[in-house]
């Protein structure tokens, strides 16, 4: 009877150890992880760039020489209306000296609007034998604006008829007693001026 109850004990026993084994061998079976058989590649090394070589700088261009400015022309001494002006007075001052004759226009007499006409023809300027007529011709200007060749007149209505000529002056055919002459632009009542020629 005892050895029977051992004999069950043993092969209980053996049985509880021959169960053990395999549950042990398969938990370990289920941990176990075999090596991985991929093989990694390793990533070739990047290729070195090569420094590209700085570009060379074109020669910077010389600059053309520049041409000579060219030189204005000379402006002419005097312009076309001042030369006739200057004709003018330069007719009138001729005939400083001569008589003073009523109605005469020249060459060697003269009255005050007749010497006027006969130094405005030397241009080819025609003037009525007037001073108030005369008065009404070309265009008037300020008398602080003055050029020689202008005309000038006095007393109020106008009965009277100069050249200016040029610092303060005028010449004119006055009376008898002077003949033409160059006097004063404010020897008498100075009135109005005209500009003849523009």
């Amino acid at each position: 009877m005892f050895k029977r109850q051992v004999l069950v004990i043993l092969t209980a026993i053996l049985g509880v150890l021959v169960g053990v084994a395999p549950v042990a061998e398969a938990q370990a079976d289920t941990n176990y992880r075999p090596p991985s058989t991929t093989k990694t590649t390793a990533k070739p090394a990047a290729k070195k760039v090569a420094p590209k070589p700085a570009a060379k700088k074109a020669p910077a261009k010389k600059a053309a020489p520049k041409a000579p400015a060219k030189k204005a022309a000379p402006k002419a001494a005097v312009s076309s209306a001042d030369a006739k002006r200057q004709k003018v007075v330069a007719a009138a001052l001729s005939k400083v000296g001569s008589r003073y004759v009523y109605g005469k226009t020249g060459p060697s007499s003269f009255d005050c609007s007749g010497l006027t006409l006969y130094a405005y023809r030397q241009v080819g300027i025609s003037l009525p034998h007037s001073s108030r007529s005369q008065s009404r011709v070309g265009k008037r200007v300020a008398l602080n604006a003055l050029k020689p060749g202008d005309l000038v007149f006095y007393y109020s209505p106008i009965s009277h008829v100069g050249i200016y000529i040029g610092n303060g002056k005028v010449v004119d055919a006055a009376n008898r007693r002077t003949g033409v002459r160059v006097t004063s632009l404010k020897s008498m009542p100075l009135k109005a001026a005209v500009r003849v020629i523009n």
